[in-house]
């Protein structure tokens, strides 16, 4: 599980993990070499839909939502999403078919709505600027 260290200044201040890749580095491999990790293991994810928010990189899940969003490119909490749009997490889970375990897990480890879709919390950037999944270096 992650540890959602976000403070409302870093509220929105997200974008695609590529083109965070674009804008900040020389290339896929760059980013690697600053962070430790194989180009092979990064790659992929830019490629995928990965967004970074923070020093958190998300993972895109299937899972679409119906409802009153922030304005476009604006990220939110699951939780905070929820508590906008339903009165309950348990309104929520029966409303879209999941069960109430499965939403309360993803409130419970910082998941996040961006455009419409969830996005679970897949690699943390670490102080000393290497990658961990679930606690474990990413390394080369």
């Amino acid at each position: 599980m992650y540890h959602i260290t976000h403070t409302e200044t870093d509220m929105g201040t997200n974008m695609l993990l590529k083109d965070y890749i674009k804008k900040n580095h020389e290339s896929i491999a760059d980013f690697a070499r600053v962070h430790q990790a194989k180009p092979q293991n990064i790659g992929h994810r830019a490629d995928s839909g990965f967004i970074i928010w923070g020093d958190l990189i998300y993972s895109p899940k299937p899972y679409l939502l119906r409802g009153n969003y922030l304005p476009e490119g604006e990220l939110e909490l699951v939780a905070d999403w929820i508590n906008r749009n339903h009165q309950s997490q348990y309104a929520f889970a029966k409303e879209y078919g999941y069960s109430k375990q499965k939403v309360g897990k993803w409130v419970k480890d910082g998941w996040v709505v961006w455009n419409g879709r969830i996005y679970s919390p897949r690699m943390k950037i670490n102080s000393d600027n290497t990658l961990s999944i679930k606690g474990r270096l990413v390394r080369k």
